[in-house]
């Protein structure tokens, strides 16, 4: 049974906002203004959406230098990339 809320929810199931660092892709979205951090996340139904901005503040906060989420695997570890 999948959880739909709660911390675990939102540990496995958040997401990069779909324009994360300006990149588009093939459903539009809405602009966010410029304060915002976290969006329901419609297409999952659960959890968040998280912008660029809240990654780059969660990191610097937690002295981290970067985010892996197991359903998203780094740019790095993708077949194509040239790493």
């Amino acid at each position: 049974m999948r959880r739909s809320h709660g911390l675990l929810c939102d540990l496995f199931w958040v997401d990069p906002y779909p324009s994360f660092r300006g990149e588009s892709d093939s459903e539009p979205h809405p602009a966010l203004a410029p304060s915002t951090m976290f969006v329901h996340n419609q297409t999952r139904g659960c959890s968040l959406f998280y912008t660029y901005e809240a990654a780059c503040q969660f990191l610097e906060r937690n002295r981290l230098s970067q985010k892996m989420t197991v359903h998203l695997p780094p740019f790095c570890c993708l077949p194509s990339s040239p790493f």
